[in-house]
């Protein structure tokens, strides 16, 4: 219950940043980053919001998965089968406009210890407590973990052709992850903060969630592409 209520609130966040007219509005486009086999984020969003999502996941397992809970309980969904080893983050040969992304990547690099830090918050695979690792290795662990997989997301972010920008409620889309780890935030300010100096972010934003004894971060940002919408500052950090 307490991973739902934040997987939940990672999608009302999303809402705010776009602005009001996201709400219950069909015509809004997301993009889920590896949406794994339990499809979460997308079923979530297209039940509370009637949002179109483009789910991508590049193990063949989960994409199995992902794809039969998506056919059984919305067709606003579309799943995406990825390499894991291609050049792009975002599958643009299978996708048109979209308004968002979300990810929720592996947290660790593979071969670290993860028992280094006592803050660390499990993968969204069903555990209660910072303390359990439960999940496939993939879903735990990716190389360089999530801080590799900011600054990849950041890069293509900043350099999106504008013929995938949708414009449904801002003119440029939201991009956004989940950060698991508390020594990874110092980081990922710097690195947004260092790109918006360099002028390529209109803004970005910083969101805690916290349900029991299990803490996450959410950061998103809006490249400068063009003129957009900046939310206001009750909706996030910076």
């Amino acid at each position: 219950l307490l991973l739902l209520i934040n997987r939940l609130d990672y999608l009302h966040w999303i809402e705010d940043l776009l602005g009001p007219t996201a709400r219950n509005n069909p015509n809004v486009v997301g993009i889920d980053v590896g949406s794994g086999a339990s499809c979460i984020y997308p079923l979530l969003g297209s039940a509370l919001n009637r949002w179109h999502f483009y789910a991508t996941e590049s193990n063949q397992q989960s994409y199995e998965y992902c794809c039969r809970n998506a056919s059984l309980r919305s067709a606003t969904i579309d799943c995406l089968k990825v390499s894991e080893d291609a050049a792009s983050i975002l599958p643009y040969s299978d996708i048109e406009a979209f308004d968002f992304v979300v990810c929720n990547p592996p947290f660790d690099t593979q071969g670290s210890d993860n028992d280094n830090d006592n803050r660390e918050v499990v993968a969204a695979v069903g555990a209660t407590a910072p303390d359990s690792h439960l999940g496939k290795p993939w879903e735990l662990m990716s190389k360089g973990g999530e801080i590799t997989m900011l600054n990849r997301l950041l890069d293509e972010s900043v350099k999106l052709p504008l013929s995938y920008v949708k414009g449904t409620c801002t003119k440029s889309p939201v991009f956004s992850m989940l950060i698991g780890r508390v020594s990874s935030l110092p980081v990922a300010r710097k690195v947004l903060e260092d790109a918006k100096t360099r002028g390529e972010l209109e803004w970005w934003r910083e969101h805690c969630m916290k349900q029991g004894r299990t803490e996450r971060w959410a950061i998103a940002w809006s490249p400068a592409l063009m003129e957009c919408h900046v939310p206001e500052e009750g909706d996030g950090l910076v």
